[in-house]
């Protein structure tokens, strides 16, 4: 495992940490990327930070989240879900994986362990880019 980097919120936010492996292909030869767009690391350490502000400015105008079995339509609902849903919890990311979907999109497979039900849980989020900003960002198990 690589090294664990903490970022500190300060005030009366939570602090959250991110650990980051190796990024690696997952599979599928040497067309598979190591790395991921900077859009995409920026995003988590963004959000282990819980710099919302910062979180917005990544995604386009008109981009969309989907959550928990909820879309969040636009910057606005998107802010929603970064004040609400998203920050119910406090907790860790560790990057399992990344890779390329044939779609051109990115998937980043994740750990979080937090003080939620389960207080485990393994997420996929795959990432659609447009113009070096998030259009669509989807969040499954």
């Amino acid at each position: 495992m690589s090294t664990a980097e903490e970022l500190n919120q300060g005030g009366d936010r939570a602090t959250a940490y991110i650990y980051l492996l190796p990024k690696q292909p997952s599979s599928g030869g040497d067309d598979m990327p190591t790395t991921v767009p900077d859009v995409v690391t920026l995003y988590f350490a963004l959000d282990a930070d819980r710099d919302i502000d910062a979180i917005l400015a990544l995604f386009t105008d008109d981009a969309t989240v989907l959550d928990e079995g909820e879309t969040y339509r636009g910057t606005a609902e998107i802010h929603g879900w970064q004040t609400g849903a998203a920050s119910k919890y406090t907790y860790s990311t560790t990057i399992l994986n990344t890779e390329n979907l044939p779609t051109g999109d990115y998937r980043v497979k994740a750990r979080l362990d937090g003080n939620f039900p389960g207080e485990t849980v393994e997420l996929k989020f795959d990432f659609t880019l447009t113009a070096e900003h998030i259009s669509k960002l989807e969040i499954t198990p």
